[in-house]
């Protein structure tokens, strides 16, 4: 029989008793929905297994650096734009990088939809992207206008030709080739696995697509989780999450991407390192990082808690969006 140390009698002792991950992040974890059974489940899975740390509660960021937990792991969902933090993440990160989930330098390179676009500009799984409208006569209209920032759709308009394009009255920060495509997909992965693919499906009775909504309003989505084994472009994404990867060195993050209408081919049209983290995805991150982490799975009872989590998430999602969940390509 092995005898412990006393710093690995204590390792233990605190990955036993403190299985939560260390989550620095900018907004409150909370479900967006109206829905109280999805709120519900964010909040448990949340209070579960996430130590959350706002940097808006802490003036002295820094001051953190000493009461982190170096046992356990830290997924991090602020920094990019706050020099405190940057330096408090990366002081972490040097007293022990295995700990350390997503540092900022990268976390940039997806902040701003242009310099994503920048990045990428040679690969043929990204829609042809320009930065100024003179340029836009070289690209195939209809075209997509976006600015740098946002999410849900904010500030998005779909232009026929330049003469529409030229009326609007919106600032843009980027000019996208319109893909004709069938199906639209997130991706969240951890390093270079997808742990749960989502179909957004547009919100029949609330009718807010690119076309229909108007710029300052979001697409409203639901978010429809797939059977992965069912899915045809399997492969194909994890081509693109190899080839992203080598740019973006990333821990989690997500990929938003269409299939092509026509032959199916996957188009990557965005990503990023602090996409929403409701119910589902928390507990898919929770239990893949876990692994990742301390090389074993879940205790049994957290492994049941989280099944129970992702089956509710499922069997609400369905009952609230019986079309939208019908429509879907596989929806578990």
């Amino acid at each position: 029989m092995k005898l412990k140390t006393f710093n690995e009698f204590i390792t233990e002792k605190t990955h036993k008793v403190n299985r939560k991950v260390q989550f620095i992040k900018v907004d409150p974890v909370k479900s967006s929905t109206d829905n109280e059974v999805m709120k519900k489940l964010t909040e448990d899975a949340r209070d579960r297994f996430y130590e959350v740390f706002l940097q808006e509660d802490y003036k002295d960021i820094l001051s953190l650096t000493d009461k982190m937990d170096l046992n356990r792991p830290m997924l991090v969902y602020a920094g990019s734009k706050n020099k405190d933090t940057e330096k408090f993440v990366m002081e972490i990160y040097e007293k022990n990088p295995a700990m350390v989930y997503n540092i900022p330098k990268e976390m940039k390179k997806t902040g701003s939809k242009v310099e994503f676009h920048k990045i990428f500009d040679s690969e043929d799984f990204v829609p042809k992207t320009v930065f100024q409208l003179a340029e836009t006569k070289g690209l195939a209209w209809p075209i997509i206008a976006k600015p740098s920032e946002g999410h849900s759709g904010r500030g998005i308009e779909k232009f026929k030709n330049i003469d529409e394009l030229k009326a609007s009255k919106n600032k843009f920060d980027l000019y996208s080739e319109c893909i004709d495509f069938d199906r639209e997909f997130r991706a969240l992965c951890l390093k270079d696995k997808a742990l749960v693919i989502y179909e957004r499906q547009l919100i029949e009775e609330d009718d807010r697509s690119i076309e229909t909504k108007k710029p300052d309003e979001d697409v409203s989505f639901v978010y429809i989780d797939q059977d992965m084994k069912k899915l045809p472009f399997m492969k194909d994404l994890n081509n693109i999450i190899s080839e992203f990867l080598k740019k973006v060195p990333l821990d989690v993050y997500s990929l938003d991407f269409f299939t092509k209408r026509k032959g199916g081919k996957l188009m990557l049209i965005e990503a990023n390192s602090c996409s929403g983290l409701g119910s589902n995805s928390l507990v898919h991150v929770y239990e893949a990082l876990y692994e990742d982490f301390y090389n074993e799975k879940p205790t049994a009872a957290d492994a049941k808690f989280i099944e129970k989590i992702k089956e509710t998430y499922c069997k609400t999602a369905a009952d609230d969006y019986p079309k939208e969940h019908k429509r879907s390509l596989s929806p578990k």
